[in-house]
């Protein structure tokens, strides 16, 4: 089936993508193609999206490209919706333990604080702590918020603006525990079903690095295929370059890659590569569900321990001494 016609196909089911698959499906129609009117169009993909679908069209892979950018984003979205959920009640924990160490800092133990020293009697240990981060929170708590802010704020704008900063940011956030796990396994599973798919097609194994280098939008991962590509350039094989460009750490991927190798069958071994990192992605998002809320009630679990005994410590202390007299 023609693409204007599969497109007015989608269109027909209705839906508020309805009015939005007509008009692509009218520019189609017109001669343009689809990457140049889906980057056109406001609302639409992403530019590391859309560039899923221009290798495609290069590559002669649209409908390869296309299967393998709707299963990532549906994938995406399951998993998104998952971590949303799991992580909403962890974070109500979370700022509830906040706003009660924050009460009974500012405004419960300081009159019992004021008792203890018109008696002359020393505070306990617990007690002493929690009425300093009180005394903290109330003098620099407004500023340090409002420094953070900056600080946020500053980041944002440097992502923006600066390539390196953009650069190391990303790094950062394929390095960090558990959430780098998750990106870039979805990053990686995106290159190596982009790979798979144009080379399959016949594609250069040059210009397949190339166009799916473009298909990220984290500069790190892209930067690392671009070395690969440089390698492969110079004469290395792609599993050597794969092991020297530092997208695999592990190590896994590029024993996968020699197998291949071995019989001259990459498109398979990129698309069992994809697969992998899918399910890699999966069992992170699994790991990172089933602690979220174990740690969130451990921490709350500390919090009020700590408040219990910062309160009724000195009340006790207190009975004991009367009951002394």
């Amino acid at each position: 089936m023609p693409l204007g016609e599969a497109l007015r196909a989608g269109a027909t089911c209705g839906g508020s993508p309805a009015a939005l698959l007509a008009r692509i499906a009218t520019s189609v129609e017109r001669g343009r193609s689809l990457s140049e009117v889906l980057r056109a169009t406001t609302g639409a993909l992403g530019d590391d999206e859309v560039a899923v679908i221009r290798a495609g069209e290069r590559g002669g892979t649209v409908r390869e490209s296309v299967g393998i950018l709707v299963d990532q984003l549906e994938s995406s979205d399951q998993e998104r919706r998952r971590i949303t959920a799991a992580l909403t009640y962890p974070c109500l924990l979370v700022v509830t333990m906040m706003a009660v160490m924050t009460l009974m800092s500012t405004v419960v133990l300081p009159p019992l604080a004021d008792l203890y020293a018109s008696g002359g009697a020393n505070l306990p240990p617990a007690t002493r702590a929690l009425l300093k981060a009180g005394t903290f929170t109330s003098a620099y708590g407004p500023r340090t918020l409002l420094t953070l802010a900056c600080v946020v704020l500053l980041v944002a704008c440097a992502y923006r603006t600066s390539a390196s900063a953009r650069h190391a940011l990303d790094r950062l956030a394929v390095s960090i525990p558990a959430i780098g796990t998750i990106v870039a396994a979805s990053y990686k599973q995106r290159v190596y079903g982009v790979l798979s798919a144009l080379l399959a097609s016949g594609c250069d194994v040059a210009e397949a690095l190339s166009l799916s280098a473009s298909a990220v939008g984290n500069l790190y991962v892209r930067a690392c295929i671009a070395r690969m590509r440089r390698l492969v350039l110079r004469g290395a094989t792609l599993s050597e370059a794969l092991a020297r460009a530092g997208l695999d750490a592990s190590g896994s991927d590029v024993g996968l890659l020699r197998q291949a190798e071995a019989i001259g069958d990459y498109p398979s071994a990129f698309a069992q590569m994809a697969a992998v990192c899918a399910q890699r992605r999966s069992e992170a998002v699994d790991r990172l569900v089933a602690t979220a809320e174990p740690a969130a009630v451990i921490l709350m679990a500390v919090a009020v321990g700590m408040s219990a005994l910062a309160l009724y410590q000195p009340i006790l202390n207190s009975a004991a001494v009367l009951g002394g007299l």
